[in-house]
Parts: C-alpha cells; structure tokens; sequence
C-alpha cells in the first residue's frame, strides 16, 4: 500500500469517527431535548446538529478576528513595539545588560526614529545612521530625567524644559526645540502604555527584564 493511499484511509477513517461522534452527540442532546419539547427524536437531533454547526461555525469566527493583542490578559499588557530600525544590540553587551532601563531606550530610541520619518520637514537634512544616533541619545536624556521624576503625579509626563534641564545638568550642547519635542512626544505616548508606566513609577530601573527575548 502507497503512502498516498495510506494516508487517505487514515482521512477517511478520521472523517467516519468524527461523523460518528457527531451523531451521537446529535442524538444523545436530541434525546434530551424530546423530554422538555414536543418534538421527535429525528427533529430533535437535526435541531441539534444545525445548533451545533451554526455555533461552530460563530465560534471560529469570532476567534479568527480576535487579534493576539485583544487575548491578552488585562492584568498583563503588551506593550506595542514601533517599527525597529536601531537593533537591540545596540543597548546592551550582556545578559546582566538586559535591564528594564536599556529596554526602555531601545524602545524609546525606535519611537523617536519612527517620528523623525514622519517629520521628513526637520530631518531630510540628517542622513539615517545620524538619526539613529540622535535617536538613542534624546532617549538617553528622556530616560535619565524619568529617572528623577516624582512617581506621585496622577499622570507621568515629560515636557520640553524637563529636556533641556537634562542637557544642561549632562553638559550637552542644546538641541532644536522641534527635535525635542518630537522626543518629548515620543516619550508622552510610550508612558501611556501600562508597562512602561509601571517600569517608570516602581522604578526597577536595573532590574534584569526578559523583554528583549519576546
């Protein structure tokens, strides 16, 4: 006997046992159902089946256009990565580097990379590698000035002066205001994901996280 003709008894064999599983299931609930409803065994069953198939199949679809995001837990949120540009080698050289610290500038250097596209106005001038530089330093600052910010504020937030004072207190020499705000932003929106909220406001900042491995 073929392999090919092996594998379709095994199919067929498969289709009879699920078709018998299912008219047992059909009789056994249309069964049931004669004792409560006016109904004979044959009806009861192919109502039964038909349940059973129109159920199925609002299942399925349901499942089907539920994104991984919505089957998350509510307790344990996942926050949404920007498009990567700047590899995450970039923040670490060892395991024990993989802190939640050099994981939020890596997410938040790629957030600042992916504005600088969406503002081609202010950095068609910068050439790539350069923006990815300049990324991972506005990073750098935000992250240093969320390191010192009160985590008793209803909302965490930093703002355009908190950025400069940041440079100044890094000897750094200051940067357009339009280059900041756009980290600034960049920053505002990331805080407003559950994770990197709570990161910022238990400030387990060299805390070994696996979330570069996800």
């Amino acid at each position: 006997m073929g392999p090919l003709l092996v594998l379709i008894v095994i199919y067929l064999v498969v289709g009879f046992i699920g078709m018998a599983l299912f008219l047992a299931w059909a009789i056994l609930l249309g069964s049931l159902l004669t004792h409560l409803l006016p109904f004979s065994l044959l009806e009861a069953s192919l109502l039964v089946s038909l349940a059973t198939i129109v159920v199925g199949y609002l299942m399925s679809r349901f499942l089907s256009s539920v994104s991984p995001f919505d089957m998350e837990s509510d307790d344990d949120p996942v926050t949404r990565l920007p498009v990567i540009a700047i590899p995450a080698s970039r923040f670490y050289k060892t395991p024990s580097d993989k802190t939640w610290e050099a994981w939020l500038r890596y997410y938040l250097a790629n957030a600042i990379v992916s504005t600088f596209e969406e503002t081609p106005r202010l950095t068609r001038a910068i050439a790539m590698p350069q923006r990815q530089e300049l990324a991972i330093r506005l990073a750098e600052i935000g992250v240093e000035r969320l390191k010192t910010k009160s985590t008793r504020a209803k909302r965490l937030k930093l703002t355009l002066d908190d950025l400069k004072q940041q440079m100044a207190k890094m000897d750094l020499k200051p940067y357009d205001d339009d280059l900041l705000q756009i980290a600034v932003s960049a920053f505002n929106m990331a805080l407003l994901q559950p994770e990197i909220e709570r990161v910022a406001r238990t400030k387990v900042w060299q805390t070994v996280t696996d979330r570069f491995d996800r």
